[in-house]
């Protein structure tokens, strides 16, 4: 009986393991040609200071989002690009905290909460509208990157944001769902 417990136990760690995907950056599954047109990004806020960010669970659940977005792009005809920000003073410690969340097409590191990323998607010019600010966070936008010339951008259209580990998680229990 024992025996039939691990045995079935080791069985459902070996395909669960099985089942993760990693996710794996535009410039490794296309050889440096990255797509234009419509794009789906994520981006992920956390810094090495924030204990949620370090979480395996909450980790897993970042991959997994990834891993579906990119996914979901795909078979809607459009690119994705994953975004890891560190909010942290020190580069490196930054740097070393995104690493050890997985892997991003971007990595914007350093000035806090004022940092490129932070400025342009956090405290965005139309304000706050009532949305919390914390982390763990993630939001997801779309925009249409156009190489006509010379290649621009169009304006993010913010299509899902949660911030704090349980909202993660739950949004990626539910299958990544936005519009």
């Amino acid at each position: 009986m024992r025996t039939l417990a691990l045995s079935a136990a080791l069985a459902l760690v070996v395909s669960v393991q099985a089942l993760a995907q990693e996710y794996r950056p535009a410039y490794e599954e296309h050889n440096g040609a990255l797509g234009r047109g419509s794009e789906v990004v994520l981006v992920y806020f956390g810094m090495t200071d924030c204990v949620p960010c370090h979480d395996p669970e909450f980790k897993a659940a970042l991959e997994q989002a990834k891993v579906a977005l990119a996914e979901r792009a795909a078979e809607e005809g459009r690119s994705f690009a994953a975004v890891g920000v560190a909010l942290d003073w020190n580069v490196a410690e930054g740097f070393s905290f995104l690493q050890e969340s997985g892997a991003f097409d971007e990595l914007v590191i350093g000035r806090n909460w004022e940092n490129s990323a932070a400025l342009a998607h956090l405290w965005r010019p139309e304000g706050l509208d009532d949305r919390p600010i914390a982390i763990p966070s993630i939001m997801v936008f779309e925009r249409t990157i156009s190489a006509e010339g010379p290649i621009t951008a169009s304006a993010p259209v913010y299509l899902f944001e949660a911030t704090g580990a349980p909202a993660v998680s739950a949004w990626v229990a539910a299958g990544v769902p936005f519009e």
